[in-house]
């Protein structure tokens, strides 16, 4: 079943690709539609991928509950599985037509987010397809099925770190601690890529002091964990919740376990 929830997440994000990028950066994606269910403003690109999502959750017909950043929760039959999606992270980069925003999608078998199954990030501007099956690996392909190869992360490197949600009244010190340990550092604007291109050792730690949200990080944090990486708050332990729209917490993404007190000892200096 898992392997039919994938290519249902495949179909949408195919779909989405062709009718969010073409829309990108217009004065027509920007247009402002109200707040969605998880309090930040919802704009026409947003809603354009959300249907997408629902329309393809009514054809599949397969019970289930939706947890969406914009409409929501949305009862499709079931309270089990919750398929928890962000329809576009990196929205402002979407609005301004900056090539780096995705679709975020993951299943869950409960309502915990340790009960998450399947995770699909698409990186909507050049088609490159990341998911994974719990205890199945991860994988890196292209929406138009040109590729597909197992994602190994073999990096020992940690110098490259990529960090959103930074407080500037708040986090200062963090921010400098950042900026004199870390050889290069970035704020890319899409909490689903970050994590996905840390999997794939592109990256080397991900920080995201401000609390995030389960849509934003939920099918990134199947396949991290696939590729041996891990999440922790910002203590250094690992971490469920409930999954819905009010929970939500600071945490550190990490290539490995190996490297938890490293990113404390910066992040305490």
């Amino acid at each position: 079943m898992e392997d039919r929830w994938l290519d249902l997440f495949k179909t949408m994000g195919k779909r989405i690709f062709y009718e969010v990028k073409k829309i990108a950066g217009t004065e027509k994606a920007k247009q402002t539609l109200g707040k969605g269910a998880g309090g930040d403003v919802t704009v026409f690109i947003d809603k354009v991928a959300e249907n997408i999502v629902i329309e393809e959750l009514k054809r599949f017909n397969v019970p289930c509950m939706l947890l969406s950043e914009e409409v929501g929760i949305r009862d499709f039959g079931s309270r089990v599985p919750i398929v928890v999606v962000d329809p576009i992270d990196g929205s402002l980069n979407a609005k301004r037509g900056i090539p780096y925003y995705a679709f975020s999608i993951a299943l869950s078998e409960t309502s915990e987010t340790n009960g998450l199954t399947v995770g699909y990030v698409l990186n909507i501007p050049t088609g490159e397809e990341f998911s994974a099956i719990r205890g199945r690996g991860a994988f890196l392909s292209d929406v138009t099925g040109s590729f597909q190869k197992h994602i190994v992360n073999e990096s020992n490197s940690f110098s490259f770190a990529v960090c959103e949600g930074i407080d500037r009244t708040k986090d200062v010190r963090m921010f400098e601690s950042m900026v004199n340990h870390f050889y290069r550092l970035r704020m890319m604007g899409s909490t689903a890529l970050d994590m996905c291109y840390l999997s794939a050792g592109f990256f080397d730690v991900f920080i995201h002091p401000l609390p995030s949200r389960v849509v934003d990080w939920s099918a990134a944090g199947v396949i991290l964990k696939e590729t041996g990486g891990v999440m922790v708050d910002m203590k250094g332990h690992e971490f469920s919740f409930p999954l819905n729209l009010n929970e939500s917490c600071a945490f550190f993404a990490l290539k490995s376990k190996k490297d938890i007190e490293k990113i404390l000892k910066i992040m305490n200096d």
